[in-house]
């Protein structure tokens, strides 16, 4: 099994997305989930676009194979996930999807590495109620995905995702994407906080609905697992500068070597820095 990690800027670049974190703190989130990953993968794939290439090479980090395909996508920036779905449906072998915020600081079982289906974790609508509201509102104007957005009262967290189910996961990324394809039409009629969870629908419960209906239990990241990985997935407090002392940290104390390096680099980013190191 291979880790696989991507990223399509279109999002960020046009600033819907990790507006407020900066490109170095950006960065540091990368190195540590990417480096963490390549102790427990062989191969570390990451799946781009030119921009998400131009923008992580700087920083050296560990991928074994760099697939720049994700220009060709063209999506609306709500859609955040679109870049993943593309990511999933190119593996032809096992693999595991890895989001930049998602660190492994233990030992990947042989246990993860062999199911067929992995998830993060179980969303249920009691607490993640938007999930009903926006299959709804779809289904209003296409009724013809009844079978795909109906069936669970829960969906499935895609922190991480993959197993070696291939031929599964090739029909979730084909449903989710006719899911995907019916955004423009229903755009208007949602609201600005459904419109942001939008992806969470085609890339999170489309996979819950399928799974359900072929009988599959996938492999999630209960209590004991988490612990025994140590799993750590930052969701939306990437953002809270608490959070980025402690990446930063982790990398200090965990990748000593490459610390320094890092910093430096980050640091070249920023145009005056750049200009007061060449006497500018």
């Amino acid at each position: 099994m291979k880790a696989v990690f991507s990223f399509w800027t279109k999002p960020m670049v046009d600033g819907k997305l990790h507006k407020s974190i900066s490109s170095g703190h950006y960065a540091r989130y990368w190195f540590l989930s990417v480096a963490l990953a390549a102790r427990n993968f062989d191969e570390v794939e990451l799946v781009t676009d030119k921009k998400g290439y131009q923008l992580l090479a700087p920083y050296n980090l560990p991928f074994t194979n760099v697939n720049i395909s994700l220009d060709k996508l063209d999506y609306h920036t709500d859609l955040w996930a679109i870049g993943k779905i593309y990511a999933y449906a190119q593996q032809t072998t096992p693999f595991l999807h890895i989001d930049y915020d998602v660190f492994f600081f233990g030992k990947v079982s042989e246990e993860l590495k062999q199911a067929p289906i992995v998830i993060q974790h179980t969303e249920s609508f009691k607490t993640h109620d938007f999930y009903p509201v926006l299959a709804g509102k779809v289904l209003e104007s296409f009724p013809e995905l009844n079978e795909i957005l109906t069936g669970t009262p829960y969906a499935y967290n895609c922190g991480i995702f993959g197993g070696r189910d291939i031929a599964t996961i090739k029909e979730y990324t084909e449903e989710a994407l006719l899911v995907a394809e019916t955004y423009m039409s229903v755009r208007e009629k949602l609201e600005p906080f459904e419109q942001v969870w939008f992806s969470c629908i085609f890339e999170q419960y489309v996979l819950a609905t399928l799974l359900n209906r072929k009988g599959i239990k996938p492999f999630a990241m209960n209590q004991s697992r988490t612990k025994e990985y140590g799993y750590t997935h930052v969701w939306g407090g990437k953002w809270d500068q608490v959070n980025i002392d402690k990446v930063t940290s982790k990398i200090q104390k965990l990748f000593p070597n490459n610390y320094e390096r890092l910093m430096h680099t980050v640091a070249m980013q920023n145009p005056l820095n750049r200009a007061a190191m060449l006497g500018g």
